[in-house]
């Protein structure tokens, strides 16, 4: 294969690979991506990449030959070492769109005429080929690779496209891990969205089916957490080892501009008693509070948002509701909390009400 077609084949697995992931799309792990996918061909004296360092090139290729130690998946988990400094800079996924473009070279391989010997140098010389018929595998420089990367040009189009614009529903429904899921959920309310999804599933206790919509309160690495408007005060993990529904299907339904804000407050018992649950209503608490009071008891079903640790009460994403009904009657109550509440932006409210 020509070295556009492999630069063209890495770009469309790093777009994959970020609608998988949930990794936002960055210019710099493409143009890595594409220096590694002619990486492979280091063992070929008269490749556009060994220009590089042509002695080299020359003693792998007099050594193993071309498509061999570095296009094996022993070349790629020296490439995986090597490029182990790649994790420390801090752009998403570089390490990954650089393993990412080394592959794609010789997956690619493998459709030409000759394969490539994936195993070597245990099994030296077996080729792997993908079509299994020589007639319709694709011989370098010839119309039908030509005709190959105009498709393949077309599918990585559509990819960055995906990647850069944002309309990843589609992908995420179908190949997103919950992770990632939660990171572009996260992404969105950050930016001020209020989002509201369609959940299809299992209940995981009592194994009734789910087909409603729950408004998103929060996103993290744990899993999506939400609730009803009908019951406020109840808050349940969508993936993760305490998902309260399995085999959940999230779909977006409604995306709403609203106001994000974050307010953190240092009080006692009567500052909350007096303000807060009016002020900030439908509000998520975050925190570690002191107190004697007992916690609440939780339904299976429910994520644990307050969780007692001696004298110490960790919240996470409680709602303001609940709080205020479980701390109504208690005293001698000091810490800090973090309040975040969405108010929805006046051109939204009147639309609205028109």
């Amino acid at each position: 294969m020509k070295s556009t077609t492999h630069i063209v084949a890495a770009t469309g697995f790093v777009a994959v690979g970020n609608i998988i992931t949930g990794n936002p799309p960055q210019l710099p792990a493409f143009l890595m991506a594409a220096l590694t996918s002619m990486l492979p061909d280091i063992d070929r004296p008269r490749s556009k990449v060994s220009l590089l360092c042509p002695q080299f090139s020359r003693v792998l290729y007099q050594t193993f030959g071309h498509r061999t130690i570095t296009h094996s998946i022993f070349g790629w988990l020296g490439i995986a070492i090597i490029f182990l400094p790649l994790r420390f800079i801090p752009i998403p996924g570089i390490y990954t769109a650089a393993l990412l473009g080394y592959i794609s070279h010789s997956i690619l391989d493998t459709m030409n005429i000759e394969g490539v010997r994936l195993t070597y140098p245990l099994f030296g010389n077996h080729c792997y080929v993908l079509p299994g018929d020589e007639a319709h595998r694709i011989k370098q420089g010839s119309p039908k690779e030509k005709t190959f990367q105009i498709v393949l040009g077309m599918i990585c189009i559509g990819l960055l496209g995906l990647n850069f614009i944002g309309e990843r529903t589609l992908f995420r429904n179908l190949l997103g891990t919950p992770e990632a899921i939660a990171r572009d959920y996260a992404h969105q309310l950050k930016l001020g969205e209020r989002i509201i999804v369609k959940i299809r599933g299992i209940w995981t206790n009592g194994q009734d089916r789910v087909e409603s919509e729950f408004d998103v309160i929060a996103a993290n690495d744990f899993g999506v957490f939400v609730r009803q408007s009908i019951n406020p005060m109840k808050v349940y993990q969508i993936g993760g080892s305490f998902s309260a529904i399995s085999h959940a299907r999230l779909k977006i339904v409604h995306q709403i501009k609203a106001e994000h804000r974050v307010v953190k407050i240092q009080f006692n018992y009567e500052r909350w008693k007096s303000e807060l649950t009016a002020q900030y209503p439908g509000a998520i608490v975050s925190g570690i509070v002191k107190t004697h009071a007992v916690p609440p008891r939780f339904g299976l079903d429910e994520f644990h948002t307050i969780q007692r640790r001696g004298d110490e009460w960790h919240i996470t994403h409680a709602p303001i509701e609940l709080l205020d009904q479980t701390l109504r009657s208690r005293a001698s109550l000091t810490g800090e909390i973090k309040i975040r509440y969405w108010r929805q932006k006046d051109n939204e409210r009147n639309q609205d009400t028109s």
